[in-house]
């Protein structure tokens, strides 16, 4: 509801961009999302895995409990969900209950009309393989117009497309082989 239709998704409340609750979030959190607002006030951007999600939990928290309506916060929020369900010893799994916090608020800012978490829920449904899910959102996301995460949706439901993950279904008339070993015994 407080998203503008154009690139600029920024503030749900007076005041909300000076205060230094919202600063930490931004800065510990900044990602490549908002960089209208973000660049003019001098973040580089945090890769997901260098996110400080204890500092970032309590920043963007804060941010929350002043400003609980604001977008890019409750954005950044998510974002540092997502790097505390990160397993710090394996680095490919994740929490799944954290995971499934930063799906819940990804989703409910997706219906919100913010793209990029469309886009970013869509990412996890994905790697669990619920094609159709990730297409709504993806679809969702992509008719948003310029928002930030907008063409990310698009490309991302054209690579659906492109893998037969929407539209077609891929076919195997035999088993993939597994190893040169395999497709050499296959081809007798």
């Amino acid at each position: 509801p407080n998203a503008r239709a154009d690139a600029k998704v920024l503030l749900a409340a007076s005041g909300a961009d000076t205060d230094p609750n919202v600063a930490q979030c931004d800065a510990l959190t900044s990602g490549y999302e908002f960089r209208d607002a973000l660049d003019a006030r001098g973040y580089t951007v945090v890769a997901l895995e260098d996110v400080d999600s204890q500092a970032a939990l309590a920043a963007c928290g804060a941010a929350l409990d002043s400003y609980p309506d604001h977008l890019r916060s409750r954005f950044h929020y998510a974002r540092a969900i997502e790097a505390s369900a990160i397993i710090s010893l394996f680095p490919l799994q994740e929490d799944p209950e954290l995971i499934q916090q930063a799906i819940a608020l990804h989703s409910t800012l997706c219906e919100e009309k913010l793209a990029i978490s469309c886009h970013n829920a869509a990412g996890h449904k994905l790697r669990t393989g619920q094609y159709s899910a990730a297409q709504s959102m993806l679809e969702a996301g992509c008719q948003m117009g310029k928002g930030p995460g907008a063409g990310a949706s698009c490309s991302k439901l054209g690579e659906m497309f492109e893998d037969g993950q929407i539209g077609q279904k891929k076919t195997w008339t035999q088993p993939m082989p597994f190893t040169p070993w395999d497709a050499a015994l296959a081809r007798r």
